[in-house]
């Protein structure tokens, strides 16, 4: 019945004086049609004429098994009835609740009224029966004109309404369908015509594996430090606490930022993942305060599960080893959550220790030794054999029940291995796993103590006065501009803040050609209306001289030599290190434009 509205009715009803009524009701247009249609106006918005009628199309049936034959034989024709109205008795068959489930089995779609004069089912049963269905509605007898027409005009009209959805989808399918047909022919031909470079395209593949692998392994890492983050920032909005607990729970937050940081730089190396050359930075590194920052950060996360959590050093533990603190707090992290995820009760337990290997010239070489037992679900012998594998993960019910990538363990035994060590486990069904790894600490002697201690930061010298420097901000973002102003106004600078480059230039020159210049300028690099890199070039191309110090989130060296060529005179990348910022501050304000 596509592009025409169905009326079609089926009346079920052993009492032949009941079909009478229902077709008076809704085919006789005379006295009384038109307050049916003002009713019907204000429920569905009708825009009909007082001249026009809803034409109905009934069919009766007088037995439920007469029903459904009826039913089957409209489907046949292409012309299905849009509801119907069955009778709760009808004896000797079927009754109006049976009747419903067998029409439903054959034809889902169709809107069901039954009427009934007695308490023959309650609607639980009915639910029971049928199921609890925006298709069934109840009428009592004895029914009012009204109600019927009513039900009549709205579940055609909700019938038909379906219909004309499904033609929709239908259609939107076929579209997709074409679409995609199309799709997949270009991409033959794409194929055919770059078949001559399948030796490169193998290459890309490897690279591209590489590259995905890393980023997943990102994903997995940057929510272990975003949970002490969230965390912590919380507690520091809902609890009173007092000074020190203050200053420890800032550390922990500044402390996993700072991983965070660290982890999005590795991004900026994906060419050389990519070339197979990832990088292994060898730093001195205090182990005691890794592993004091690992255990705030894993803590909250071992509360929520009502673990133990303990570290525990055993013997003597030098002060400063040489490593990769990024990717053995990597390692650690990855080891520590898994713990956490997979033990339900009990403990998750880790062990440090120092081994001494052989010796050379800078001394003793060390070996840092680590333990992460827990008391969680344990593995048997065939899932150990295949844990080390990229995207492995146990059975699929537990991987359900617990996520992950089945990244983070190849990618921990692979660091392990680049940083002098390996990663081996013993696991058994219900009784816990222990991961045990090992890295090349390097050797310590006076003379690399020596050196470290060269190599330490100097202590923070007194505080920046930048009183009197007048600085203009263009930031199109309200929490950096907050942060700047109040960074920069804690020093004593005077702070006008625009929020884009456009407006930067209406401020340096308000009615004139004579500029206003500013001590310094931080100028933002994405920002609407006029970017920075325009607004930069702006000012030089007229002539300001003032300094110009570029802020970004875009932090390649590409971006830098960007921003510079356009007439920048410093390049800071968010997120920014305040004190950088303050100290690049003073340097320029010193250089200021006369």
């Amino acid at each position: 019945m596509h592009g025409k509205i169905n009326r079609r009715i089926l009346v079920i009803d052993d009492n032949e004086s009941i079909h009478k009524d229902y077709r008076k009701i809704l085919t006789d247009t005379s006295a009384g049609q038109h307050g049916l249609q003002d009713l019907e106006d204000s429920i569905f918005g009708s825009t009909a004429t007082r001249s026009e009628t809803i034409q109905f199309e009934i069919d009766s049936a007088f037995q439920g098994h007469k029903g459904l034959e009826a039913v089957r034989n409209a489907l046949q024709e292409g012309r299905p009835y849009a509801m119907a109205f069955i009778d709760i008795r009808m004896p000797p068959g079927w009754d109006g609740v049976e009747t419903t489930a067998r029409i439903w089995a054959e034809y889902p779609d169709l809107e069901v009224v039954i009427c009934t004069a007695y308490s023959d089912y309650s609607w639980e049963q009915m639910s029971e029966k049928l199921g609890k269905d925006e298709r069934l509605l109840i009428l009592k007898k004895p029914f009012d004109n009204v109600e019927v027409r009513q039900l009549a005009c709205a579940l055609t009209e909700k019938w038909n309404l379906r219909q004309e959805v499904r033609r929709q989808l239908s259609g939107l399918q076929e579209m997709v369908a074409e679409r995609t047909s199309e799709l997949e022919a270009a991409a033959r031909e794409l194929r055919e015509t770059n078949r001559e470079l399948l030796n490169a395209r193998d290459a890309a593949v490897a690279a591209t594996r590489a590259k995905s692998q890393f980023l997943a392994n990102m994903s997995h890492e940057i929510r272990t430090p975003l949970t002490a983050i969230v965390g912590f920032a919380e507690l520091l909005d809902t609890e009173k606490l007092d000074a020190q607990q203050s200053t420890e729970v800032v550390g922990t937050i500044r402390a996993n930022c700072s991983h965070l940081l660290s982890l999005i730089n590795d991004v900026l190396d994906m060419s050389k993942i990519e070339a197979g050359m990832l990088q292994i930075e060898r730093v001195p590194c205090s182990i005691s305060a890794l592993l004091s920052d690992l255990q705030a950060s894993m803590q909250l996360r071992a509360n929520e599960k009502k673990l133990e959590l303990g570290f525990e050093t055993q013997g003597e533990m030098p002060d400063l080893v040489v490593t990769d603190p990024t990717r053995l707090r990597q390692i650690l992290s990855n080891l520590i959550t898994n713990a956490i995820k997979f033990t339900a009760q009990g403990a998750v337990h880790v062990t440090t220790r120092v081994e001494e290997g052989s010796r050379n010239m800078l001394g003793v070489n060390h070996r840092l030794c680590f333990e992460v037992r827990d008391t969680g679900i344990g593995m048997d012998e065939a899932t150990v054999a295949n844990l080390f594998q990229p995207f492995y993960q146990a059975e699929a019910s537990t991987t359900r029940r617990f996520g992950g990538t089945g990244l983070g363990l190849s990618i921990s035994r692979d660091l392990a291995r680049r940083l002098g060590g390996d990663l081996t486990i013993t696991s058994r069904p219900g009784a816990g796993s222990c991961f045990r790894f090992s890295v090349d600490a390097g050797g310590h002697n006076s003379g690399l103590q020596a050196r470290i201690t060269a190599a330490a930061p100097a202590p923070a010298g007194p505080s920046v006065d930048l009183t009197g420097c007048r600085v203009l901000l263009a930031e199109d973002n309200w929490v950096n501009q907050k942060l700047v102003t109040t960074v920069l106004q804690r020093h004593g600078a005077d702070i006008t803040v625009v929020n884009n480059g456009k407006a930067l230039l209406e401020k340096i020159w308000p009615a004139s050609e004579v500029p206003h210049v500013y001590d310094v300028i931080l100028l933002d690099m994405q920002m609407p209306e006029m970017d920075g890199l325009s607004t930069v070039r702006a000012l030089r191309a007229k002539g300001y001289t003032g300094p110009v110090i570029a802020l970004t989130a875009n932090a390649l060296d590409s971006d830098r030599s960007m921003c510079l060529e356009a007439g920048c005179n410093e390049f800071l990348s968010k997120p920014v290190e305040l004190q950088r910022m303050v100290q690049a501050v003073k340097k320029w304000s010193a250089k200021k434009a006369t």
